[in-house]
């Protein structure tokens, strides 16, 4: 996170950096981008920028921070609109998360981090109901209060979380191979439901046994 020599700065100083970092992050990964290339636009010397930040990696996660919208308030109210009905609730939450990445100003900058996540980036995507952490605790607990058990074979908290996990990460993937083949948001979203429909019915046919068979 910034140092307080950051929030020190004028606006228009914090701005300037933060612009001239987007736009270097829009275009190349974490890994790729240069801290000479953003200290030049935003007309910062390197010790300067070093008062401020640790690293790039600092300056990018701070981004991701300020760019993030609240995913988590909107996956729960999507869960408590569907009476909760967890797979309805995921079904209206998707799009609406799909258009917070890729219809926003910042669209370049989450199509740069989902084709190029790695460990580090994914923690920082990883829905905070997911994580090891008091704050992700808490959320967790939000989210299964909300949603109906009933409609659900995860009984546990365990279970409900495994499920949630493998949501999750069906989600992440249809993203990331929705920027890496250039797929139009509504098949990226069409993908995503039949994968849903499989898990939630199963992916097995039934087939009618031939008269006679047993």
């Amino acid at each position: 996170m910034p140092t307080q020599t950051f929030f020190n700065l004028s606006e228009e100083k914090r701005n300037r950096l933060i612009d001239a970092a987007m736009e270097e992050f829009s275009e190349k990964s974490l890994n790729q981008a240069s801290i000479n290339t953003i200290i030049k636009k935003a007309c910062v010397s390197r010790g300067s920028f070093y008062q401020y930040f640790e690293n790039k990696e600092d300056l990018f996660f701070y981004i991701m921070k300020l760019v993030k919208t609240d995913s988590q308030r909107l996956f729960i109210e999507e869960i408590k609109k569907a009476d909760g009905d967890l797979f309805l609730g995921v079904r209206h939450y998707f799009p609406k998360l799909l258009s917070s990445v890729m219809e926003t100003p910042n669209a370049d900058f989450f199509k740069q981090l989902f084709l190029h996540l790695d460990y580090r980036t994914s923690k920082e995507v990883t829905p905070e109901q997911l994580r090891e952490s008091e704050e992700g605790n808490a959320t967790r607990k939000a989210v299964f209060s909300h949603v109906d058990r009933n409609r659900l074979k995860a009984n546990t908290d365990e279970e409900l979380l495994c499920l949630l996990n493998f949501i999750v990460s069906m989600m992440m993937q249809e993203i990331v191979e929705g920027y890496a083949k250039e797929r139009p948001r509504k098949k990226i979203h069409f993908y995503f439901c039949q994968k849903l429909n499989w898990l939630e019915h199963g992916a097995r046919k039934e087939v009618k046994s031939e008269a006679g068979e047993k």
